[in-house]
């Protein structure tokens, strides 16, 4: 059987078996939050995130992108 590669969203490092991985899931809003690893996380379609230091750099650019939107004028 070949198994699921599992690549973090932020820098495609690749899983390994001692790694304390996090699960990557938006809201309706488009709001990232983070989830402890879990079998859920294996399955085709979830999102990775390979350490906290990604997770800052996940949340950083979310944080940023609604900066430049509050910046432009409304319609």
């Amino acid at each position: 059987m070949i198994g699921l590669t599992v690549s973090c969203e932020q820098c495609g490092a690749n899983k390994g078996e001692g790694n304390r991985w996090l699960e990557l899931r938006h809201t309706a809003q488009k709001a990232p939050y983070f989830l402890a690893w879990s079998k859920s996380a294996e399955k085709p379609g979830s999102k990775h995130i390979c350490s906290e230091n990604c997770a800052h750099l996940v949340l950083n650019a979310h944080l940023a992108a609604l900066r430049e939107q509050a910046k432009k004028p409304s319609e």
